[in-house]
């Protein structure tokens, strides 16, 4: 996991990088004296700094990382397959040119590999996609853990793919991520709504995922599985101030297998349908906190009468649960 941190973040507390092991400072000409004076402490202290070249304020104790190949060799072997399966299909829009183009084992990687020993020898990786041309960031949820893997893998496009210069145009590959059990034994697709089978690698395990062009994976890690969604529905009389009147009262809970309620931060959809079955401005996205979720919405006095269509959709497993009132005005 990573995050990008900015000024204004080492001007808001003296030990902004305490939570970190690894910081990397690129081209960096310049330091305002919190982040300077923050990062030197990091530096004698137990944390490791990686600079490049570009940098040219003076920090104790870093890591100078010189230029290497790796980029333009990465370069060299894309440019050089892009023109071999131009030739053979004769257009970048080909759906066997995108296939092929997404077989990207051969490439080599464009990170130094000064840089990938660093990683592995100061850094304890709670996740790592194996995949080139992809980011993965870990984020913990108050119980769950989420892992996003974005697919950056690109090729030249019909818009300005001529130049030679810009690759704007997504290809779709195979990710393989491996993941220590401590994030969780069970994992979800929160953006397809459903759960990924994982296998066993050692002591990591190993989750293939297919990514879009342009796209990204989110996955929900937990150490339960996810049970039934069960919602209730009811109108009801409130007084605000001195004003009387009813409003929708919406409940939802998200069990794991053993009928508990399931831990951490779940996505959820809520669509509240009107009897004309237009979708109510009310309709939002959500969250589950510790396995449940509530919701009030004031009932106008010109709403429409009738059957009122309330669809709540938990993001992990894709369970979707409707129930339905009738309002009369």
């Amino acid at each position: 996991p990573f995050d990008v941190l900015y000024d204004e973040d080492f001007e808001r507390a003296d030990d902004v990088l305490a939570q970190y092991d690894l910081l990397v400072v690129s081209r960096a000409v310049c330091l305002t004296r919190p982040a300077a004076d923050a990062i030197t402490r990091f530096s004698q202290g137990d944390g490791m700094v990686v600079v490049d070249p570009q940098t040219l304020v003076k920090i104790p104790g870093t890591v100078v990382l010189e230029p290497t190949k790796s980029f333009e060799a990465y370069e060299q072997e894309l440019a050089a397959r892009e023109k071999q399966l131009e030739e053979r299909y004769g257009n970048v829009g080909n759906p066997q040119y995108v296939e092929a183009m997404g077989d990207a084992e051969a490439l080599p990687s464009r990170v130094p590999p000064a840089f990938s020993r660093l990683i592995e020898e100061h850094l304890e990786e709670d996740a790592r996609s194996l995949t080139p041309d992809t980011w993965l960031n870990v984020l913990g949820a108050e119980g769950v853990n989420y892992i996003g893997v974005v697919n950056d893998l690109r090729t030249r496009g019909p818009m300005y793919g001529h130049f030679g210069k810009v690759r704007e145009q997504g290809v779709p590959q195979s990710a393989t991520v491996l993941i220590t059990p401590e994030l969780g034994r069970f994992a979800y697709d929160v953006l397809a709504g459903h759960e990924v089978a994982l296998e066993s690698v050692g002591d990591h395990l190993w989750a293939t995922l297919l990514l879009p062009a342009g796209g990204a994976r989110l996955l929900m890690m937990a150490d339960r599985q996810v049970g039934g969604l069960t919602v209730k529905a009811r109108i009801r009389w409130v007084t605000w101030g001195r004003q009387r009147g009813r409003e929708l009262c919406i409940e939802a809970r998200l069990d794991d297998r053993d009928g508990k309620r399931f831990p951490g931060l779940v996505p959820l959809m809520l669509k509240l349908v009107r009897p004309d079955g237009t979708a109510s401005d009310f309709s939002r996205a959500g969250l589950l906190e510790a396995g449940r979720a509530e919701y009030s919405f004031p009932m106008a006095r010109n709403d429409l009468g009738g059957v009122w269509r309330i669809e709540v959709r938990e993001a992990a497993s894709g369970q979707t649960v409707s129930r339905e009132v009738v309002y009369s005005p």
